[in-house]
């Protein structure tokens, strides 16, 4: 499992890593939950898809014009399920165009917001790995955790943009904004509004296989736990 998930990071963060793989194999660590999962058994057919896919595909019918997500900040933006799966599939359309795909890693930097399942699911739909980064994180903390990643851009609050703007300008990332405006930054950037424009089904992306490796977390010792787990074992709890 361990192995599987390495073979998605770069090279350089295999290197890095590489104390974590022979630790982990040498004490033959096991994590198990106490409660049933979907991937518990071999005979799940979800085993067989990638947590985004199966995410969008598990909501019904019926419920499709359910809300999903409300905006703590602003009650009136609310996501219907329907358009919460619109706006992933079209973020990972997007990000495809951009060239962004299995091997490459996007950098998430913000509190909450009601974009962020569109943005962590919708870079998982692509294949590519997030790594998910504190925001309150310092300038050198941020910069660590995407260099060592390898992050080729990052998906940041509008909080964070004067924090990052000398790291996107020294490494030359892309960014996308959450907010309303273009990132005021040495080369622009994205407003992710307009990355939610097109209407794109999921069959129509590629597929991801489940053993993709989909996210990297650093914080609060997450690292060590979830850093090299393939893509069933993140917990659902995003989407509840």
């Amino acid at each position: 499992m361990i192995r599987r998930a390495l073979h998605g990071a770069g090279a350089k963060t295999r290197r890095s890593m590489g104390f974590l793989d022979r630790r982990a194999l040498s004490n033959n660590v096991v994590v198990k939950s106490r409660y049933e999962m979907p991937w518990s058994s071999p005979d799940k057919p979800e085993l067989t898809k990638s947590l985004p896919q199966y995410l969008l595909e598990t909501v019904p019918d019926a419920g499709l014009d359910s809300t999903a997500l409300i905006d703590g900040t602003d009650v009136s933006k609310a996501y219907s399920f329907s358009e919460l799966k619109k706006s992933t599939t079209s973020m990972a359309a997007s990000l495809l165009q951009m060239g962004i795909g299995v091997g490459d890693v996007i950098g998430i930097l913000s509190p909450n917001d009601i974009n962020y399942f569109t943005a962590f699911h919708g870079v998982g739909l692509t294949g590519a790995a997030s790594t998910t980064i504190n925001p309150t994180y310092t300038e050198e903390e941020i910069e660590y955790q995407l260099d060592i990643t390898e992050a080729k851009g990052i998906i940041v609050h509008p909080s964070q943009l004067e924090k990052v703007a000398p790291i996107v300008k020294k490494r030359k990332l892309f960014v996308i904004s959450l907010g309303n405006e273009v990132p005021n930054i040495e080369g622009g950037g994205y407003m992710i509004r307009d990355l939610l424009k097109d209407s794109i089904s999921l069959d129509s992306l590629p597929t991801v296989s489940p053993d993709s490796l989909m996210t990297i977390p650093f914080s609060s010792g997450s690292f060590l736990s979830f850093f090299f787990f393939p893509i069933q074992t993140l917990t659902l709890s995003l989407f509840h």
